[in-house]
């Protein structure tokens, strides 16, 4: 049986969330060269701008940018007013925007705790549910919401962040059974230690200085089969993967890409 026609060969727009980080960047990258229409959106207005015209000269067809805050609840009708606006199907979603917490439970206040949700969850949940009718109406699409190694094996000292990232495992597999009736398939990706300011950010929280980030390299990758350092532009692949036809068996799955943290 002939594989289906690939949706490279028609207009198609896609959607990314927490667009300026590491992984959010690398992602756009990668599907600005496969010549998707992008929508970005992330609180950095300037790095929004910076990244147009890479995006651009990458092979985008049109970038838009969106600036905003995920735990703002009018931010998603803006971002499905923008996607509508570029007159091709939503057949991409990243739910890309996060925050990391090493908060110890005794010390983690309900403000942080809440906040945490609010960014890791809340967003991609309202994001989701705005973008839904598009989404529908496109069929053969697709989303990738952005869990972690953690939302599936525990970290220390990490009570908020784990929760987020095991919740974001359950709303993926509700929405999968939700939008399988009209073709729309709905994946978790479950990064390991990814170089990245994430980890960086970490590092800050626990009062650790960043210029030793690479020494503690071993603290990142411990569990890890592969002794390195996972690279954004690996995390962008596997999404632009999991976006495409050569995916469209897959849904409803927590899918790792963790250097084999997940094979103990």
């Amino acid at each position: 049986m002939a594989a289906p026609p690939s949706a490279v060969d028609s207009p198609r727009c896609a959607l990314i969330t927490g667009a300026s980080g590491g992984i959010g960047r690398a992602t756009a990258q990668t599907l600005a060269a496969a010549r998707w229409q992008l929508v970005i959106t992330d609180l950095d207005a300037g790095a929004l701008d910076a990244m147009k015209p890479a995006l651009l000269a990458a092979g985008a067809p049109s970038v838009d940018g969106v600036v905003g805050d995920v735990t703002d609840a009018a931010l998603p009708v803006r971002l499905a007013a923008a996607t509508a606006k570029v007159g091709a199907p939503v057949r991409g979603l990243v739910n890309c925007a996060g925050v990391i917490d090493g908060t110890a439970l005794e010390a983690l206040s309900d403000e942080r705790w809440q906040q945490v949700f609010d960014i890791n969850v809340t967003s991609q949940f309202r994001v989701t549910r705005a973008l839904a009718p598009q989404l529908r109406a496109a069929g053969d699409a697709a989303v990738v919401n952005l869990s972690s190694i953690l939302g599936v094996h525990a970290g220390h000292n990490m009570p908020a962040y784990c929760m987020t990232k095991a919740a974001i495992v359950g709303l993926t597999k509700s929405m999968a059974v939700d939008f399988a009736a009209d073709g729309v398939r709905v994946n978790a990706l479950c990064p390991g230690g990814i170089d990245t300011h994430m980890p960086r950010s970490l590092l800050a929280q626990l009062g650790i200085a960043e210029e030793t980030f690479y020494a503690n390299i071993p603290d990142f990758v411990g569990r890890q089969l592969i002794k390195r350092l996972g690279r954004a532009d690996e995390v962008a692949q596997f999404i632009a993967f999991l976006l495409s036809d050569h995916a469209s068996f897959i849904t409803g799955a927590a899918l790792p890409i963790d250097g084999g943290w997940a094979a103990w």
